[in-house]
């Protein structure tokens, strides 16, 4: 009974890998995630003051129309 099932699992296994030969590969992976090599110098959680502007942020950019 064994034979029986040896058989047909071995012509699974290489008709699988065949089907899998003729997939295209897939590409290498790309180089990242990048990180900018300098650090801003202002580096708080605060994003209404930023020490390089003199304004402080306002509803501008967020106003809807």
């Amino acid at each position: 009974m064994r034979p029986r099932l040896l058989v047909p699992a071995v012509v699974l296994v290489l008709a699988a890998g065949a089907w899998a030969a003729s997939l295209a590969p897939t590409p290498e992976q790309t180089t990242g995630p990048f990180y900018p090599s300098v650090l801003p110098e202002d580096r708080d959680a605060d994003l209404i003051v930023i020490s390089t502007m003199s304004k402080r942020a306002g509803p501008g950019a967020l106003s809807r129309p």
